[in-house]
């Protein structure tokens, strides 16, 4: 365990930092102020951090570029889904509580 007390968005993205030091370059930190999508870029990939609550078999995941094809009331079309994922190549990082 790397963190005992729950990790809010403006730390995790040094906590990510930190991990990753010794085996990528880090090439950008938001470090609690960044643009939607992107919360740190390790050799030259965007990463979003994202956390999410496990109900059940269920899992959600918040995100600012899938309000437009899934919400609470609309659970939506995988395939358009998948295809608004695509539009920007971020790699998530998911913490599951």
């Amino acid at each position: 365990m790397i963190n005992k007390a729950p990790i809010k968005e403006s730390v995790w993205e040094e906590i990510n930092c930190g991990i990753v030091k010794n085996v990528c370059l880090i090439t950008d930190c938001a470090n609690g102020n960044h643009a939607s999508g992107k919360d740190n870029k390790f050799d030259n990939i965007n990463y979003s951090n994202k956390s999410t609550k496990i109900e059940g078999n269920n899992i959600s995941i918040s995100s600012y570029r899938l309000t437009s094809v899934c919400n609470d009331a609309n659970k939506g079309n995988p395939d358009e889904i998948l295809k608004e994922l695509k539009k920007e190549i971020v790699r998530l990082i998911i913490i599951l509580y």
